[in-house]
């Protein structure tokens, strides 16, 4: 992974950890490149002490970077529907 690399990273985590919200946190993030003309980020996260993960694979960082950030809404979503039905930890 380059140093751009690093830093498209580390720029897209704080924006994910701000769409994620709070009982969300990331743990770490992965840049992989299959192949030429593909890659993929992969996301762990913790909510409230359950792992998960997001994973996006696209022909662009860019438009791998909006799907995450798309999906960050499902996953908060889901947090919050989780905590609603099973209680908070």
């Amino acid at each position: 992974m380059t140093e751009a690399d690093v830093r498209f990273l580390e720029t897209l985590e704080v924006d994910l950890a701000q769409r994620l919200g709070p009982r969300v946190s990331i743990v770490e993030s992965s840049l992989e490149r299959p192949s030429r003309d593909r890659m993929r980020i992969t996301v762990t996260t913790d909510a409230s002490g359950v792992p998960g993960s997001i994973s996006e694979e696209g022909t662009s960082l860019t438009a791998v970077a909006a799907a995450l950030l798309r999906r960050a809404a499902e996953v908060r979503l889901a947090e919050g529907f989780r905590e609603v039905v099973v209680g908070a930890v």
